[in-house]
């Protein structure tokens, strides 16, 4: 007797409202969208999409209102040829529906709930746009909002500007292997963990 895979879960709550988003994949090549109000534990289902979805380049806007979404249609690009198979977009949970689309481009983040960064050496002209997003590209050099900074300095981290990365030319190293453990090669496969 064979039995089916469970449906896996990815959660991405928003910072600043009582919004989260689960995206359940499965079976293998579908994806559905589930709007969660936090505050009331109420859930929306939404629509489904068959693509690969990758849940890691996936970021919900701090008010909860809008989603990045990265996907792969394999053969399913067809339906579509001006996107293509690959593609970064923006839509309204717990919809997928695409508001804004930048084909090839493989990843985006808020910045906040209106600035998306996209990381290319350009930024293309999405094929829709919402008048009220900002884009900007991967080079941009937000101020730091007083929350940010509170979450910097309460895990004791260090924001480097990308003008200092550039000054440090790759010369320093961002870390020191710890005595006694030891990183697999990550170019071989077989050393894979």
């Amino acid at each position: 007797m064979t039995s089916n895979p469970p449906a896996r879960l990815f959660v991405l709550l928003a910072r600043t409202s009582p919004v989260g988003v689960i995206l359940r994949r499965g079976p293998s090549d579908w994806v559905q969208m589930i709007k969660w109000q936090t505050d009331t534990d109420t859930l929306e289902a939404g629509q489904w999409i068959k693509a690969r979805l990758y849940e890691g380049s996936c970021n919900l806007s701090s008010d909860g209102k809008l989603l990045i979404y990265y996907v792969f249609q394999g053969s399913n690009w067809t339906r579509n040829p001006e996107v293509g198979m690959r593609y970064t977009a923006i839509s309204k949970p717990p919809y997928f529906t695409a508001l804004v689309v930048w084909p090839r481009i493989r990843s985006a983040a808020f910045i906040d709930d209106r600035t998306v960064r996209v990381w290319a050496d350009s930024v293309q002209d999405p094929m829709f746009q919402l008048p009220h997003l900002k884009v900007v590209s991967k080079d941009y050099e937000p101020s730091i909002d007083p929350e940010t900074q509170k979450t910097i300095d309460r895990h004791n981290w260090i924001y480097i500007s990308n003008e200092y990365k550039a000054q440090l030319n790759g010369d320093v190293e961002l870390f020191e292997p710890l005595d006694g453990i030891t990183f697999p090669d990550w170019d071989n496969p077989n050393e894979y963990p």
